[in-house]
């Protein structure tokens, strides 16, 4: 008997407290009571009752081979849970052909907790310490990433799957190769410079978190997705974010436009837009914040004079009101340059 019959009986009996009996074209009893051999029907397609068997015997369909199935009892009730159990047999044979869709599904959250532990067994998943990728390109590049991470696939086990739009997902065990690393940030600096170096393709990732097994992919992925999205939605330089340097960002987004625009009103001086306007000034004061406020690193990084720093951040006091180079008052900036990014 095919392992996926079982495993998919198996999780009928869980769910339903149903014993499903199986047979060939020939009337044999593979699973089941084997008195009822010879004596069940063969030539049919959908669901029929033997009242005299005291039956209701239905068709399902695994790996393109058709089977009989039949459960104990006649009534409407029985008839019932066979066309559901018929149905239900069709879409896990379309969904779950190898374990690459069995893991995209898992990742679109389109899998039953219960089913995981005997599909995973079935398919050969594993079930260690994991996170999700997602890698962002243009919709012509998408075949070439997958290629290039599955060949990229050192232990064999990871799974590059390309999903709908412009995202490549990368389901990265955590293993021997990523512990070399840091952070998961930091892996997935070096994986995006390796498909430049490789590929010529220019990508962003968005980094989910660890989780503790395959059955949480699913999470790990959507905040992989959501730091993606919110890379565009505020113009984030770089080309690697984790989903938890957006959590002030995600928590706005989630506020009303209204009192978005109150905040604006109540924490930004007149000077403020006028700042905005000023692609140089928000330049330097973006550098500013990413360098920890570090006025050396910052200058460092914009190829300026140190004294020339102090005088923007000088101007972007007097436009603005808030002096970056305290604490206090650049978290509260920070939040209203994303305010404004977030209004448009």
């Amino acid at each position: 008997m095919d392992k996926e019959i079982k495993s998919f009986l198996e999780q009928i009996k869980i769910n339903t407290g149903l014993t499903v009996g199986i047979y060939d074209l020939k009337s044999n009893v593979l699973v089941g009571d084997n008195s009822l051999s010879g004596a069940l029907p063969t030539d049919f397609d959908g669901v029929i009752r033997l009242e005299d068997k005291n039956v209701t015997c239905f068709t399902i369909t695994k790996k393109g081979i058709k089977y009989g199935a039949y459960i104990s009892g006649v009534t409407e009730k029985e008839r019932a849970f066979a066309f559901l159990i018929r149905e239900l047999a069709g879409k896990t044979e379309n969904k779950y052909s190898d374990a690459k869709s069995f893991v995209k599904a898992l990742v679109m959250g389109d899998v039953a907790l219960e089913q995981v532990p005997s599909l995973c067994k079935h398919f050969g998943v594993i079930n260690r310490p994991l996170f999700a990728l997602a890698l962002q390109t243009e919709p012509k590049n998408k075949g070439e990433i997958e290629n290039f991470l599955e060949n990229y696939n050192y232990g064999g086990k990871d799974f590059a799957i390309s999903l709908e739009d412009d995202v490549v997902v990368l389901v990265k065990y955590v293993d021997a190769v990523t512990k070399e690393y840091c952070s998961t940030s930091e892996y997935a600096e070096m994986l995006c410079l390796s498909v430049y170096e490789e590929t010529g393709i220019r990508i962003k990732i968005g980094v989910g978190g660890k989780v503790s097994g395959i059955t949480a992919v699913g999470q790990s992925f959507s905040q992989a997705i959501s730091a993606v999205k919110m890379m565009g939605k505020i113009n984030a330089p770089g080309s690697v974010h984790s989903y938890r340097e957006f959590a002030l960002e995600k928590a706005l987004e989630e506020l009303p436009e209204n009192r978005r625009m109150e905040y604006v009103k109540i924490l930004a001086e007149d000077g403020t837009k006028e700042f905005f306007k000023d692609k140089e000034m928000v330049r330097t004061a973006q550098a500013f914040l990413d360098n920890n406020l570090n006025a050396s690193e910052t200058s460092r990084a914009l190829y300026i004079h140190r004294n020339t720093l102090n005088y923007r951040l000088d101007k972007i006091q007097n436009l603005t009101g808030f002096n970056l180079r305290k604490f206090a008052d650049a978290v509260t900036f920070k939040m209203i340059t994303v305010l404004y990014e977030l209004l448009g």
